[in-house]
């Protein structure tokens, strides 16, 4: 029986023609004296089909852990662990996530401890669910793509549907961020982030990230790069949702994207633009941003498109957000606001929006687009048209065909 493999040895243990002691004697052996890495996974598997869980098997897998080279077999041995030890598993993970130098180690056992916690009911399933949490959390915190990535798998769609809201409590957005413009080439794991976290991200959270400085600007970098695809359906999903988001804003909400438009921040000002939450204030809201000089929204407005300072003139749906405020202040509040944005001493707001105003009218519904296409494009051509036709009061309506 020298020859005898880990797999024969396993059949031999299973038909009682060895017992344990003697079946784990020898798969230690193999183990320690062969030098290839297939004989030692497959000593590993041996001992995974085999209803043994005693200390000196616990204690062997332990040494593989912490002593091995080869990262698949360390994965390998952790795996056994966890199955068959669950309570010194914890022990052990718990202790290898603050002493272990590799950082894709410590995911590759992540993954294995969510793949676990998936099948399992056990007494220590809250105990790793806490456990893996903190792992996430710094991956967030640290914008730690990479270990995001290996840390990925099928088990997070198997997870229940409020594991993920620890995530909902986030306080910075930069990790969030950077971990969706990373993975946003990415199908599944984009939709991933638009059901578990884009979706569940209340107002009062976004406002929180609206406050950090570099929020706007980053965000407004991957909704534009979205609106560049064809068609740009996740880009038009995205707006909608924050469309919808901000329908019902409190009077606290509004005061603090008040705060956050004094700022002075231009990304800030098209973020809060495009999603049309200015269209929700209510119309002492509204006189308080158009006469308040610390924000002096309609010079803004005025500004955004003579200087076109980041090139958003590309853009056609902050085109269309900025009209659709200017038609809402005139009939809100007044006529006047609309005139002070074109400003009748220079012709040069008319010039730079002539071009845009006429492909929203011209936009054909009967092309090949999608629904979610064609919903929007609608949208544009009917503001345009109230725009100006408000417009035609003040000025040459042939300015704008020209």
């Amino acid at each position: 029986m020298s020859d005898i493999t880990p797999s024969k040895l396993s059949e031999l243990y299973k038909e009682k023609k060895i017992n344990k002691s003697e079946f784990l004697q020898r798969i230690v052996t193999i183990y320690e004296f062969s030098d290839s890495e297939k004989v030692r996974i497959d000593c590993l598997n041996s001992l995974d089909t085999v209803n043994i869980s005693d200390e000196k098997l616990f204690k062997f897998l332990e040494e593989i852990i912490i002593s091995e080279i080869n990262l698949e077999i360390r994965i390998n041995a952790m795996t056994i662990i966890l199955n068959k030890f669950p309570e010194k598993a914890f022990e052990l993970s718990d202790y290898l996530f603050t002493s272990s130098d590799s950082k894709e180690f410590i995911m590759k056992i992540a993954k294995k401890i969510g793949e676990t916690l998936i099948k399992s009911d056990g007494p220590f399933k809250d105990k790793f669910s806490e456990l893996l949490k903190e792992k996430i959390i710094d991956i967030f915190k640290n914008e730690d793509v990479r270990s995001f990535e290996i840390l990925w798998g099928d088990w997070c769609y198997k997870t229940p549907e409020n594991h993920w809201d620890f995530l909902l409590d986030l306080k910075s957005p930069i990790g969030f961020l950077e971990l969706l413009d990373y993975f946003i080439d990415n199908q599944k794991i984009y939709y991933w982030f638009y059901q578990f976290l884009l979706e569940k991200f209340n107002f009062d959270q976004w406002i929180i990230f609206l406050k950090n400085s570099r929020f706007s600007g980053r965000l407004l970098y991957i909704l534009f790069y979205l609106e560049e695809e064809k068609p740009p359906n996740r880009f038009y999903q995205i707006i909608n949702l924050f469309e919808h988001i901000g329908k019902e804003l409190t009077e606290d909400q509004i005061n603090e994207i008040i705060d956050i438009l004094k700022k002075g921040n231009q990304y800030d000002l098209v973020i809060i633009l495009i999603f049309r939450w200015l269209d929700n204030f209510n119309d002492d809201s509204l006189k308080k941003i158009l006469v308040d000089m610390k924000i002096n929204l309609i010079f803004r407005l005025n500004s955004l498109i003579i200087n076109n300072k980041f090139d958003f003139l590309r853009h056609d749906h902050l085109i269309y957000s900025i009209l659709s405020f200017l038609v809402k202040i005139s009939k809100n509040i007044d006529e006047n606001y609309l005139i002070q944005f074109i400003n009748p001493r220079s012709p040069r707001i008319i010039e730079e929006l002539s071009p845009i105003l006429n492909k929203f009218l011209r936009n054909s519904q009967k092309t090949k687009k999608t629904k979610i296409e064609k919903e929007f494009l609608f949208k544009y051509k009917a503001m345009t048209l109230k725009f100006i036709k408000i417009l035609s009061k003040y000025f040459d309506i042939k300015l704008i065909n020209s």
